[in-house]
């Protein structure tokens, strides 16, 4: 993320990392010399600290100190002389910008949001003020008054790309995807080599479901020279989905270098290896991320991967426990203890587990499948057939060449090239009545999913 104080103050978005630059002090920071350099900065907060004595009455003394004192990071010290210098003067508007813009330095947007409130009355037409607003709003999830903050600033500025880049990120944020992609091609039209703004677009492509453009656009932020682990990350996954495993190691490998305790290089590298068939790679690097992350349900998911390929099924099942105790949104996992139970014998139990699965993904194929077979050993051979033959349409070719089985008489089938049509899966019910997927017990609330993205905040 990027704000202003009175003197622009960037703050990088990625990295949630700021560094202030104030003019009194240009002059110091030429100096080659630190010690030098340092000493001159104390003098000079001497200075305005004589100024601030010698004026008791001046709001502007105070705010000048203020500043110096943010010049050597005394955060403390310069909320105190800020707030001197408004309780000197109720309509001083530079100290008002100044003190919210430090509270968002410090995440405290309770604090901020009335002194900037207060800073747009004082002066409507001011854009640093209004972008300020903008960013304390955003962080108060007032999300819907920070779009039109951020409008009104960049009215007043409409050159200025960090206003531009923010409300790109927020109508991404918010899936007005249109819009967010309209602001941040005007932001490369200000500033065509910013490799943060591709990066930026690429997300937001990610998230709009445009996998290709936003390969691009992360091949542009990386071609523009942008050389941090997120954007290796976002690059892996989008190789990922296109399957094209060697390129997302790479990326993930790159991200590891510059970060070891990347956790979603880690994660992400123990799903490629576990789409390769890698179980020791795909052991090792789940064991990484628990070890750093013990309540990362996707490396407790994909320790339970691991270990069930190895055939310590009781180790897998704790690990799928505990993944759905983390995040019981992960659908896999169902799918995976489920067979783990059918494996044991527990039949009625494993149709539970993948009837949650299709509770939460009615299109969700093995569980189709794990379920077709599930309900052919209950003896519910028609549920069963019904279940291969939503599996067959998913493209699962194991479920054609069982429908045949699941019903004396039936015709094997084959996978048609036609789309498989929508599959709704009969509700799950309370108690001991029977449904289409059998005898389960609690229902289990239909909720929407969907794959976290990049936050850029």
């Amino acid at each position: 993320m990027k704000f202003f104080l009175i003197v622009l103050v960037s703050f990088l978005f990625l990295t949630n990392t700021a560094s202030a630059q104030f003019r009194f002090f240009n002059r110091l920071e030429a100096s080659t010399d630190k010690e030098n350099e340092e000493l001159r900065k104390r003098e000079e907060i001497g200075r305005l600290e004589k100024t601030a004595q010698e004026q008791p009455s001046s709001a502007n003394a105070y705010f000048q100190l203020g500043n110096g004192y943010l010049a050597i990071d005394d955060k403390e010290k310069a909320i105190t002389a800020f707030k001197k210098a408004i309780e000197l003067d109720d309509k001083h508007h530079q100290s008002y910008v100044q003190l919210g813009a430090l509270y968002i330095s410090q995440n405290n947007s309770k604090d901020a949001l009335p002194l900037l409130q207060k800073a747009v009355k004082l002066k409507e037409n001011d854009g640093i003020s209004w972008y300020n607003l903008a960013l304390a709003q955003e962080m108060s999830n007032q999300n819907e008054e920070a779009i039109k903050s951020y409008q009104k600033a960049n009215s007043l500025n409409p050159k200025d790309t960090s206003t531009l880049y923010n409300l790109g990120l927020l109508y991404s944020k918010v899936k007005r995807f249109e819009e967010a992609e309209l602001a941040l091609r005007k932001a490369l039209g200000i500033e065509p080599n910013s490799g943060d703004t591709y990066y930026a677009l690429g997300a937001v492509y990610d998230s709009s479901n445009r996998p290709e453009k936003a390969e691009e656009a992360f091949l542009k932020a990386k071609e523009l020279g942008l050389n941090t682990t997120q954007l290796n990350v976002s690059l892996a996954s989008i190789y990922v989905a296109q399957q094209k495993y060697s390129s997302a190691l790479a990326e993930y490998n790159y991200a590891l270098r510059k970060d070891p305790n990347n956790i979603n290089a880690l994660t992400g590298s123990a799903y490629v290896y576990d789409k390769l068939g890698n179980v020791d790679k795909l052991y090792e690097f789940a064991d990484k991320a628990i070890k750093l992350d013990p309540k990362n349900a996707e490396a407790q998911y994909q320790l339970g991967r691991a270990l069930s390929l190895q055939g310590k099924k009781e180790g897998a099942e704790k690990a799928f426990r505990t993944a759905l105790a983390l995040d019981k949104e992960l659908i896999d996992v169902h799918v995976e203890l489920g067979d783990i139970l059918e494996s044991r014998g527990e039949t009625q139990a494993a149709i539970k587990e993948y009837g949650i699965a299709l509770t939460k993904a009615p299109n969700h194929p093995m569980a189709h499948f794990q379920l077709g077979r599930a309900m052919a050993r209950a003896g519910q051979i028609g549920t069963s057939k019904i279940h291969y033959e939503h599996a067959c349409d998913l493209k699962v070719e194991k479920a054609c060449a069982a429908i045949g089985r699941a019903l004396p008489g039936a015709q094997q089938r084959t996978i048609s090239s036609e789309p498989a049509a929508d599959v709704i899966t009969p509700p799950v019910v309370e108690g001991t009545e029977e449904s289409g997927m059998g005898t389960v017990d609690k229902p289990v609330e239909k909720m929407e999913t969907e794959k976290e993205g990049k936050e850029f905040n």
